[in-house]
């Protein structure tokens, strides 16, 4: 008797479970997730020459990352070094991701076949997968955690903000605003748009809370693993203690929304 009641569980179980199994191959959620991974890994280049016309050249050096202050995933306040590197002026848009996306062999966007969507504002609705491979199909990568937050800073060090310790509406979009397109709040002192609000931007690394206190000091990459993957900057709908240069934040690889998008970087070669 405790033996069928044992099967009769087993078999349940296996049901329920091969009932959640994803068969959309274009859903990406928990159980796609090592499938978009091979999807990534074996995705080709769709461009012969990347062109930094718009894009910010970030010399190499060190520069201080992380607060002593705030939640206890951005302490402590440490020096990093990280090399020459690219990153794009503004967040990604519909008019750019639409196209590259329908040439390739990724999953096609929710909207891709809207006739009235703008194409000037930044594309929402993604994965961190959807992101990462539109990357890498223009020839470039998602940012370091730490390459995003030393081009946010713009050069200054200990504050909050590119432009001081006080948000300020007239500088960025946050609460209680919505999205807008790329340019209309001040550029920080790189000449980059919206590393502050606006929306949310992935970056490569995995997210964990004591990552700091564990990490490398020159080009960090972030834990080799983990559970989720770090997004930064806040939103439209971010209130200012999560929209700081330092506030880090985090999602898994299959979520998405309206207020998440990204930015393109790439490594300056001599």
């Amino acid at each position: 008797m405790q033996k069928t009641v044992v099967y009769l569980f087993a078999l349940i179980f296996s049901l329920v479970l091969s009932g959640c199994e994803n068969t959309n191959e274009n859903e990406v959620d928990i159980f796609s997730a090592s499938k978009f991974d091979k999807k990534l890994n074996a995705l080709k280049p769709l461009v012969e020459k990347v062109s930094t016309t718009n894009m910010v050249l970030i010399k190499e050096g060190f520069f201080k990352m992380g607060s002593n202050e705030g939640q206890l995933s951005n302490q402590p306040e440490h020096d990093v070094f990280l090399d020459s590197f690219y990153i794009d002026k503004f967040e990604a848009t519909y008019g750019e991701y639409l196209p590259i996306m329908n040439k390739s062999s990724w999953r096609k966007h929710r909207f891709a076949e809207k006739k009235d969507i703008n194409l000037d504002m930044p594309v929402t609705w993604i994965t961190w997968f959807d992101a990462a491979a539109y990357c890498k199909l223009v020839g470039k990568r998602l940012p370091t955690e730490a390459e995003w937050e030393k081009a946010a800073r713009g050069g200054t060090t200990g504050l909050k903000f590119p432009w001081g310790n006080t948000l300020s509406s007239e500088k960025a979009n946050t609460y209680p605003e919505h999205i807008v397109k790329g340019g209309r709040y001040p550029a920080n002192q790189f000449g980059l748009y919206d590393m502050i609000g606006n929306v949310w931007e992935y970056c490569s690394d995995w997210h964990e809370n004591l990552a700091y206190l564990n990490g490398e000091y020159k080009n960090p990459q972030g834990p080799e693993k983990a559970r989720y993957k770090v997004i930064r900057g806040g939103s439209w709908d971010s209130i200012g203690r999560t929209a700081t240069v330092y506030d880090r934040s985090r999602i898994a690889r299959y979520g998405e929304g309206s207020d998440i998008g990204f930015r393109c970087a790439m490594d300056a070669h001599d």
